[in-house]
């Protein structure tokens, strides 16, 4: 009686054990994907074997580009932290909308990962062009400071580079104030 007593209490246990875990893998996983803010701010939270990383993609402040940052991230009381130099950051998933929320009020919808990581890889493809770009043209400012016959060369040459030039890119030694 006593070994059939322990065989369903350790089958109990096992089956409460069992309860804990698939409802705690289920609640870690509400705020793991793809989220959308806006046009240009996504955070990707991600888990392999209970190690978390965010992955944040933004309008970088310095270049005026995109970038991407990569940080470690926790989970803990049902709460996603991601690690950024100043501090955790709390992620709040809010099941009633599927959203999660950072920052106390931006709120970023979940999206479809595919499609929006394919979305996300050709705006960082394409600062990389423009980087490529804004380098090649910077190389040809620099090779031909100080060669102009008049300042309406160097103004003609230097407004063909701007018309070429992205955005994002800032070039140093583009005056003609010299001739």
């Amino acid at each position: 009686m006593s070994n059939t007593l322990s065989t369903l209490k350790f089958c109990l246990l096992f089956v409460l054990t069992s309860f804990l875990l698939v409802a705690c893998n289920e609640d870690q996983a509400d705020a793991v994907g793809f989220w959308k803010a806006d046009d240009k701010n996504f955070i990707e939270i991600s888990e392999n074997d209970g190690v978390y990383r965010a992955t944040v993609y933004r309008p970088s402040a310095v270049y005026s580009t995109f970038e991407k940052a990569e940080y470690p991230a926790t989970y803990e009381d049902g709460t996603v932290s991601i690690g950024l130099p100043r501090g955790p950051l709390p992620v709040l998933y809010r099941a009633e909308d599927d959203v999660i929320v950072v920052f106390g009020d931006v709120t970023y919808s979940r999206v479809n990962a595919e499609k929006t990581r394919t979305e996300v890889d050709g705006m960082l493809r394409q600062v990389a062009l423009d980087e490529a770009d804004c380098e090649a043209l910077q190389e040809q400012v620099n090779a031909t400071r100080g060669t102009f016959e008049s300042r309406t060369a160097c103004e003609a040459f230097m407004t063909s580079i701007s018309e070429r030039k992205p955005a994002s890119c800032r070039l140093l030694f583009t005056s003609c104030r010299s001739y």
